[in-house]
């Protein structure tokens, strides 16, 4: 019986057509290893030693441990808001207030996006109708991911919002994405392409240097067009030492440390595991591609 013929469109994602397109990523040691080893090896699976190494090291991405923002379990409040609790998470590990608000309910010095107050009341209102209250960190929480939610979602289409049963557009999660010195832009990323190695080296710079950054990730074609697209948000944490140094596996292998809202859990990611994949990882929420990086840029002055 005849070997069925391959299927090169399967693994196409929607950032497979337009990172052609995308403006160049520029890094160093790390991309070029990534791009001259890895992804060959990856991408033809013909390396058993990678072969073996990428299993080994998606063996470790799945045991996950509880991710915590303020005491509070930080976990996404409805399906729709991925983006929003990585954006909460990601803006109070750069603000000890909002962090400190969520612990403790304690007012910060000055307004917060993130956090409802007497200046805002409609806000207040709001939750209040929705039954929330902001007794406990988690409901702390809970009514941050709410007023990001509601951030990005306006006039995310020009002067139109954008639908809330889409979750969060890439380009307002960049313009909401709220850490000291910088600003973030979005960027496709084709995991099969020599430029998605550099993208993923320079999201592995970003948290060496401390700085979190937004993932989105998707399926592709092999599972229908509607699994192609942007479906669900991740963050990469500021990089950890476990033991091995700063941003390394046991190992030695560089890694990430990815926060998955849907879960609440970090998992510490082997970089090369995110490069030609096929198949879903826990850590990208059961989804299959890195599809978006909000990469941060130095803010001017």
């Amino acid at each position: 019986m005849p070997t069925p013929s391959p299927r090169p469109w399967a693994h196409v994602t929607l950032s497979t057509l337009i990172d052609p397109f995308a403006r160049p990523v520029r890094t160093g040691h790390l991309a070029r290893r990534l791009s001259s080893a890895v992804l060959p090896a990856r991408a033809a699976g013909l390396a058993e030693d990678t072969q073996r190494a990428a299993t080994a090291g998606e063996a470790r991405a799945l045991a996950g441990v509880r991710a915590e923002i303020g005491g509070a379990h930080a976990v996404q409040r409805d399906p729709t808001t991925c983006g929003s609790a990585s954006l909460v998470v990601l803006a109070a590990l750069g603000d000890p207030e909002l962090e400190r608000w969520i612990a403790e309910g304690t007012e910060p010095t000055a307004p917060r996006p993130e956090i409802p107050d007497a200046a805002r009341s409609a806000e207040l209102a709001e939750l209040a109708e929705q039954g929330l209250t902001l007794d406990s960190p988690e409901h702390r929480f809970d009514a941050a991911q709410r007023l990001v939610k509601a951030a990005t979602s306006h006039r995310a289409l020009g002067v139109a919002d954008w639908p809330d049963s889409l979750g969060t557009p890439p380009w307002a999660a960049a313009r909401e994405a709220r850490f000291p010195g910088v600003r973030y832009r979005w960027t496709p990323v084709d995991d099969r392409s020599e430029r998605a190695a550099h993208v993923l080296a320079a999201v592995h710079s970003a948290t060496l240097a401390g700085l979190p950054v937004p993932l989105y990730t998707s399926g592709d074609l092999g599972g229908g067009l509607g699994k192609a697209v942007p479906r669900h948000v991740v963050l990469a944490r500021p990089a950890q030492d476990r033991g091995s140094g700063p941003g390394l596996d046991a190992s030695g292998a560089p890694a990430l440390t990815i926060y998955d809202p849907s879960r609440g859990l970090d998992h510490l990611v082997p970089v090369a595991d995110l490069l030609a994949r096929s198949t879903p990882l826990k850590a990208l929420g059961s989804w299959s591609h890195v599809v978006i990086a909000l990469l941060p840029v130095p803010r001017a002055g």
